[in-house]
């Protein structure tokens, strides 16, 4: 379907799945071009990073940004951003690589 089949398209769920989509194929390819640990080689903290599901971010602001951004270049509020807290990882015993990471991610 092209963009202009997508924009005068009258069937609701087509362009709903067509915008799913547009959205998966723009956080995949932000995703692919991002380191893939939180540390670079040279010992410094990666301020954005992925485990090839989330994005990873040392902040609220840069996730948030980054949330803000894809929603925008796709038109759609679909992505969301939290936070692995800390306290809760030791409670649960599941501290690890992303605690401690704000994180963006979709539906």
């Amino acid at each position: 379907m092209t963009v202009y089949e997508y924009v005068y398209c009258e069937d609701k769920e087509l362009t709903e799945d067509f915008r799913d989509h547009i959205f998966e194929n723009v956080f995949d390819e932000y995703v692919r071009h991002l380191p893939t640990t939180p540390i670079t080689e040279h010992g410094r903290k990666n301020p954005v990073w992925t485990d090839g599901s989330e994005i990873l971010c040392e902040s609220e602001v840069l996730a948030k940004t980054i949330a803000d951004m894809l929603d925008y270049i796709t038109g759609e509020c679909e992505s969301h951003y939290h936070y692995y807290d800390p306290e809760e990882d030791e409670r649960e015993g599941c501290v690890d690589d992303h605690t401690g990471w704000w994180y963006v991610d979709f539906d």
